[in-house]
């Protein structure tokens, strides 16, 4: 994990933690470390001017954060998951300064990417003395580079400290391999957020929900679906069954206002919810919302372009003990 040092002004490696921080504060125990946010976005390699597409949507950010309702916790207590970051990007990351001041970040260079983009995930300095390890485990199946970015928390509780696991991820796309590695993928996902003295697991990401073997995928393996917990007042475990359009032409369980792409723009493949957060253990979803619906670039040579083509989804995350 890195942060920025004001002093030296440049990004330094911090150590990991033992155990939950002796400087937490009282507010951060009583608090913050009560509920979480998660946001996380694929923010789209593919499109032309990823540097401005990026800028355009870290001020976005910014401004969801300063006038968030109340229900969500504020920047400092948010945890962001990134998907498709592109290699060339790290610079306006690095150099953005609200992200200096507010986040420590799981990479500062493509070292770890073998693609030309790849996952990155941001954590609250606020946090950075319950950060006990990050670890990168990239899919052997996979033929794009695809990895899970896992980043373990030890968080201070009244029964004790819990011990949490989020990962970021970016399943396999396309057919074909695809409709293979990807129930490969999860279940490794799966498998590594259930080990023994992990209290709570998180996975958020692109799933590439796009073909029929994909439907009920999380419930069958045990994951609770935040959105679904939320919004379609069922047993979020019960799988998925009502039909409505999936990418790739077949039929789809997640009603309009779920979809997270095929809008920005519109596609030959119909709109899907390809984009979740999956839950296991002491985490429960309170609230769940997409983000970045309609958003564009303003101003400079990529004016009017799409900051990406999928939607965000920002979550209210509260940690319990089981």
């Amino acid at each position: 994990m890195h942060s920025f040092d004001s002093v030296a002004s440049t990004w330094i490696q911090v150590p990991s933690a033992t155990t939950a921080g002796d400087s937490l504060t009282h507010t951060l125990q009583s608090n913050i470390t009560s509920t979480l946010a998660v946001l996380t976005w694929n923010v789209d390699f593919a499109q032309a001017f990823p540097d401005l597409r990026f800028r355009a949507l870290l001020s976005y950010l910014k401004s969801i954060f300063s006038s968030s309702p109340s229900e969500y916790p504020k920047a400092c207590s948010t945890i962001i998951l990134i998907q498709e970051f592109d290699m060339d990007n790290f610079e306006v990351l690095l150099a953005d300064s609200f992200v200096q001041e507010i986040y420590n970040i799981t990479d500062i260079s493509p070292a770890c990417f073998t693609a030309s983009y790849g996952t990155i995930t941001l954590i609250p300095k606020i946090l950075t003395s319950c950060v006990s390890s990050v670890l990168r485990v990239p899919f052997p199946g996979s033929s794009m580079g695809r990895d899970a970015l896992y980043v373990d928390l030890i968080i201070p509780y009244d029964v004790g400290d819990l011990h949490l696991r989020i990962a970021n991820t970016h399943l396999e796309s396309l057919r074909g391999n695809g409709d293979i590695e990807r129930p490969l993928q999860l279940a490794s996902i799966l498998k590594t957020l259930s080990v023994p003295g992990i209290n709570g697991g998180l996975v958020g990401g692109d799933m590439n929900a796009i073909a029929p073997t994909d439907i009920g995928l999380p419930e069958r393996l045990g994951f609770s679906d935040a959105w679904s917990a939320v919004h379609l007042n069922r047993d979020p475990r019960a799988g998925e069954t009502d039909p409505e359009g999936l990418a790739g032409g077949q039929s789809s369980p997640d009603h309009i206002d779920s979809h997270t792409w095929g809008y920005q723009p519109r596609s030959i493949y119909p709109p899907a919810r390809l984009d979740k957060i999956l839950l296991l253990g002491t985490l429960k979803v309170e609230r769940i919302e997409r983000v970045g619906v309609g958003l564009r670039v303003e101003g400079s040579e990529a004016d009017g372009e799409w900051v990406s083509d999928h939607y965000g989804l920002l979550a209210k995350i509260s940690i319990g003990s089981a």
